[in-house]
């Protein structure tokens, strides 16, 4: 599985498809699979990519004071 590296959290995504670029962003409660059918039907004309955020899914859980808005954002 794929994963990136990133402030020393630990996140799973997956990109798909060929073309212009799209990102599809859940709500901090879902995971990637909640996605799924967009992906699927975007992925044919374009690269889609998906990720679990920080503590839900594959992605890891960061510990207390990097659950902030601003980290999520970043």
């Amino acid at each position: 599985m794929p994963y990136i590296e990133l402030a020393g959290d630990r996140l799973w995504a997956r990109s798909q498809g060929v073309g212009e670029d799209v990102l599809l962003i859940a709500g901090l409660a879902d995971d990637s699979s909640s996605r799924e059918a967009r992906t699927e039907g975007l992925s044919q004309r374009f690269r889609v990519t998906v990720f679990d955020n920080r503590g839900i899914g594959r992605s890891s859980t960061p510990p207390g004071s990097r659950w902030s808005v601003g980290n999520f954002a970043r």
